[in-house]
């Protein structure tokens, strides 16, 4: 899944080194370089989206990583298995789709396939 990257903004400031990711409008991910090397590892990376379309149950949505590239990737990657997670877990239940923002959706899941 590609996301928008910008550089983050604190304080009117731009940091150095660090990244947001954006699903639209939505914050979904942050990556920026440490201080320090740990074992070659240099970028954090955290995937920080969360609402009714995203699960981190099980999971892992942060960790470090030895390049930017590579951050990204994780970031990117982690947000689209936490999205096909609850893709895949409104098509077994009944009832209301958690997949759906909507919040009438009484949709059969099948129309959801697509």
């Amino acid at each position: 899944m590609k996301l928008k990257w910008q550089r983050t903004v604190i304080g009117g400031r731009t940091a150095p080194y660090d990244f947001a990711a954006y699903d639209g409008e939505i914050g979904v991910g942050r990556i920026y370089r440490t201080g320090t090397v740990h074992s070659g590892l240099r970028w954090f990376w955290a995937m920080n989206g969360w609402g009714p379309g995203i699960t981190r149950d099980g999971i892992l949505c942060n960790g470090l990583a030895a390049t930017k590239a590579e951050a990204v990737r994780l970031v990117e990657d982690t947000y689209a298995r936490c999205l096909a997670k609850v893709l895949l877990t409104s098509r077994m239940e009944a009832g209301r789709c958690i997949a759906c923002t909507v919040r009438s959706c009484y949709q059969s899941h099948d129309s959801h396939r697509r």
